[in-house]
């Protein structure tokens, strides 16, 4: 007697997905953009400490945002910058309490602070910035003027994707249901295939 075919495999057990190399976790994708990140941030870090700049990472990204984007409120500097409102909270108040940046209320809603760099911050942000580009240098060393672009012009490609998709997700149309892993596939014909009528019972 012949064993029954095993069952199909489920998601879990199924082909990789485009983020997910066939030889391991080390080659998801997610876990090769964290892994840059954090030796990224590390290195920066690291370049700031030697350099005596007195910031973290952290503090002369915020200093580019707020450079980039005078009057911008705290909320969208927490955004920008991936961090929580009470980090961001945090680093604007120190900051602002060096001088490297100042406040003012927002002309239609005064419980919003609009935040701005001061000639003091700049000067802060160009030396962490000057400290902090050989780092990138070294990143890019080991490939072509050619494939630095590339980079660039598919990391944003995959940006765009992503806010796409959640601007879809935020909409009021109701989200499409999954369809069942249990239910028959479609035949060759591209006819459904039919579920044998119950005995005794006229289909």
């Amino acid at each position: 007697m012949k064993r029954a075919a095993a069952p199909t495999a489920l998601h879990g057990d199924s082909a990789p997905s485009r983020g997910q190399a066939p030889d391991g976790k080390e080659e998801h994708l997610g876990y090769l953009l964290k892994r840059l990140q954090h030796s990224i941030r590390q290195a920066i870090d690291e370049r700031l400490r030697v350099a005596q700049v007195g910031l973290s990472f952290a503090h002369i990204t915020t200093l580019f945002v707020i450079n980039h984007h005078p009057g911008i409120s705290g909320a969208r500097i927490a955004k920008a910058t991936m961090v929580t409102a009470q980090t961001i909270n945090t680093i604007l108040r120190r900051l602002e309490s060096e001088g490297s940046l100042e406040r003012k209320p927002r002309p239609d809603n005064r419980r919003v602070d609009c935040w701005y760099i001061t000639d003091a911050g700049r000067t802060q942000m160009l030396k962490a910035r000057a400290a902090a580009d050989p780092v990138w240098d070294n990143m890019l060393a080991p490939i072509g003027p050619d494939e630095v672009a590339e980079l660039r012009r598919l990391l944003k490609r995959c940006i765009e994707g992503l806010e796409h998709n959640k601007a879809t997700v935020d909409t009021c149309s109701p989200p499409v249901p999954p369809t069942p892993i249990s239910r028959p596939s479609r035949g060759v014909t591209g006819r459904n295939r039919q579920d044998p009528a119950p005995k005794g019972k006229r289909p």
